[in-house]
């Protein structure tokens, strides 16, 4: 009898393990158990250099340095011919006097001239030579070129001849003296306008229509006071 029982319980205990083995394996086309999503403690490390690499660099240093670049090819070799330099500080010079006469003149001519239309004139001139003389300083200052302050012995004689004359002999000395510094400066400017500096071509090209104007304006009204003396002449 022992026998029969102890091969009931050996029977009894190979069907519990081979319940519990049937129960552990998924049934055909059953879906798999999922993963287990719980994070991973020690997560892999990622270098410095591979984050870098992944993410875009700034333009601006590389724009940076390529201006950097340019402007050693711009500035490499750009050093200013001497011929260059003394034709543009002599350029200065000489407009600087020239229009600082025209103003003292014209200035002159607002107290020694009884003629309405010559002091009318004279204050254009005060004006725009002023105007054209402001602009000519910007360009010596661009240039590191000096501006004279005063006038020449040469200039200073014709300003102080002027000034002894008054009402129709000084409008005559006036008016001369005007067409014949106009024909200097024209000259000079038309000279300038042709000039390798980009900066004191364009100053005189865009000067010499005025210059232009007021040796033209200086013309007829000479021409004007001589016809009205003229007429005078012949009235007494």
């Amino acid at each position: 009898m022992r026998s029969i029982y102890r091969a009931l319980a050996v029977g009894t205990t190979g069907v519990i393990l081979c319940a519990a083995a049937v129960g552990q394996t998924p049934a055909p086309g059953a879906a798999p158990p999922p993963a287990s999503t719980a994070p991973n403690p020690h997560p892999a490390h990622t270098s410095t250099s591979e984050t870098d690499e992944s993410i875009p660099k700034s333009s601006g240093a590389a724009a940076a340095s390529t201006t950097e670049r340019g402007n050693l090819k711009e500035t490499a070799g750009t050093d200013p011919d001497p011929a260059s330099v003394r034709a543009v500080t002599d350029f200065v010079t000489r407009a600087s006097i020239d229009g600082m006469t025209e103003v003292q003149m014209g200035r002159l001519a607002l107290t020694n001239s009884r003629s309405d239309q010559v002091r009318q004139f004279a204050e254009q001139m005060v004006s725009d030579h002023d105007a054209s003389d402001a602009k000519l300083a910007a360009v010596a200052s661009m240039k590191n070129v000096s501006v004279p302050k005063q006038l020449d012995a040469d200039h200073q004689g014709m300003v102080q001849t002027l000034k002894a004359k008054q009402g129709p002999a000084f409008d005559a000395a006036y008016l001369n003296q005007l067409i014949t510094a106009h024909t200097h400066s024209i000259a000079l400017y038309t000279t300038a306008a042709g000039q390798s500096d980009s900066e004191v071509a364009a100053y005189a090209y865009r000067t010499l229509p005025t210059l232009k104007s007021h040796k033209q304006m200086a013309e007829s009204l000479r021409a004007s006071n001589k016809s009205a003396a003229a007429g005078a002449a012949k009235g007494s």
